[in-house]
């Protein structure tokens, strides 16, 4: 997507998540700026011999298949992140207003946990569940349970969906197909993620500490989130609150390894560079970034050689070390504490950093309170597997 004076611009006018750092943005913050973490060990996954990694989880009720083969937990999840996002934003989702509006799903493990009970009810040989309601049916389900009938999508590139999603939404209100977009994303823990990366040795057996010289490795997390996206003219012109605009993206893949990324940071460093020219910046204006920051030795050194070979001079944190790497969530669960964070004046500080490998004066500050006259520019970061990286960029209000 190529900037042009007939673009429209984006705000972000709603917006609400949870996470096992707290039950809203607002108390996420808190408690991320307190230093709280929500990963802990649990004995969860005990029977798959998991449990020496810590997780960040949220409390939830079992799904019962039986009474209900549709509403899952992602389903549930998803349907209460966008009735509270709306209800932030003030925005009805009118009989004669529908087709203007739009929803986009990001996720990596959608349907997962209907699948995992399919399989061990056929293995228990109980009484079996219809699978059903894949990604497309998924999908279309939420968008008529909402009336939406605008445009609909999944998007799903491993742990950068949730910033390629706001990447679409923002491209169907610049180019005037939609007034405005659901963004929502919950992805659960499952089985399948947590065998994945234990078999590719990343996760760590104590909390992550990203950027950390004596770092370990990742710790999974899982969330619900939402966001609601408006041309702003038009927000403006009902009298939303607009927390920030969304200046710019630039998305890439770094075409290098399947499950590593450029380890020289190349591809990290194109898309922020994209992001700030299409927003017409430099990173001399960009007051913070919040980082993919895994805590993995590979993506934790790459993502600093690319903010060092741009010569940022802002804060720069990730708030992994507090939700766990909530995977396709990630992207959208990052991009709102950025944003809260900025309403509440302060940055949001590295978990446990001691000593980093590099731009140690970057990651840890004396203080971590946002100055009245501090640079309203946010860049959130988000990787993936297969090289697939975003960059968005925010101009706070």
């Amino acid at each position: 997507m190529q900037k042009s004076s007939k673009l429209r611009e984006v705000v972000i006018t709603g917006m609400w998540g949870c996470s096992s750092a707290g039950e809203s943005p607002a108390t996420m913050v808190k408690n991320i700026s307190q230093r709280k973490s929500g990963i802990t060990h649990s004995n969860k996954y005990s029977y798959i011999n998991l449990d020496a990694f810590p997780i960040g989880s949220l409390e939830r009720e079992v799904d019962d298949f039986e009474k209900d083969n549709v509403h899952e937990w992602t389903h549930k999840e998803s349907i209460k992140a966008i009735e509270n996002a709306l209800k932030d934003a003030n925005l009805s989702i009118a009989p004669d207003k529908n087709e203007k509006i739009g929803l986009v799903v990001a996720s990596s493990t959608l349907k997962v946990l209907r699948m995992q009970e399919f399989i061990r009810r056929e293995r228990d040989k109980k009484t079996p569940i219809p699978l059903l309601l894949m990604g497309d049916g998924y999908l279309q389900n939420l968008a008529n349970h909402f009336n939406i009938r605008g445009e609909v999508h999944n998007v799903s590139t491993a742990c950068s969906s949730g910033a390629g999603a706001i990447c679409l939404a923002m491209d169907a209100i610049m180019t005037g197909e939609q007034e405005a977009m659901l963004v929502v994303s919950a992805d659960p823990l499952v089985e399948l993620s947590l065998s994945g990366f234990a078999s590719l040795q990343s996760l760590s057996d104590e909390n992550s500490t990203p950027f950390d010289v004596n770092r370990h490795g990742i710790n999974l997390g899982e969330a619900s989130v939402a966001v609601i996206l408006e041309e702003k003219e038009k927000a403006v012109a009902r009298g939303a609150k607009i927390y920030c605009d969304l200046l710019a993206y630039s998305q890439g893949n770094d075409a290098y390894s399947l499950t590593a990324p450029d380890p020289e940071g190349k591809g990290a460093e194109r898309v922020m560079r994209e992001a700030m020219n299409w927003g017409g910046i430099s990173s001399k204006d960009v007051g913070y970034i919040n980082t993919h920051g895994t805590g993995t030795k590979l993506n934790d050194t790459m993502e600093l050689k690319a903010i060092e070979a741009l010569d940022f001079d802002c804060y720069v944190s990730s708030t992994k070390g507090y939700t766990g790497h909530c995977l396709a969530t990630a992207g959208l669960l990052e991009l709102v504490l950025s944003i809260e964070s900025y309403r509440q004046k302060q940055f949001l500080p590295n978990y446990k950093l001691v000593k980093a490998e590099r731009l140690q004066h970057l990651l840890e500050r004396e203080t971590y309170e946002i100055p009245d006259n501090g640079r309203p520019y946010i860049l959130s970061n988000s990787f993936a597997f297969g090289g697939n990286s975003a960059s968005i960029l925010l101009e706070m209000n």
